[in-house]
């Protein structure tokens, strides 16, 4: 899925080698930054030199929300 969000890096900079993260690993975290919703994080949890875990947390802000009539 294409990110909503333009880039910052311009076109004609050269990419430069990835040290840490895969390309795979790249697409998976923007996949999960795209599916954050307007409130929330993604974090990233390393475990021996490698990256091991990622985890969204999606927030609602308690002063706007509004409970649906049951």
């Amino acid at each position: 899925m294409p990110s909503k969000h333009t880039s910052n890096i311009q076109q004609d900079t050269p990419l430069r080698e990835l040290k840490f993260l895969s390309p795979r690993q790249v697409h998976m975290i923007d996949d999960l930054l795209s599916s954050v919703g307007k409130y929330g994080e993604v974090r990233l949890q390393v475990k021996d030199g490698r990256l091991r875990f990622a985890s969204k947390t999606e927030s609602m802000d308690a002063l706007r929300w509004e409970q649906e009539d049951s």
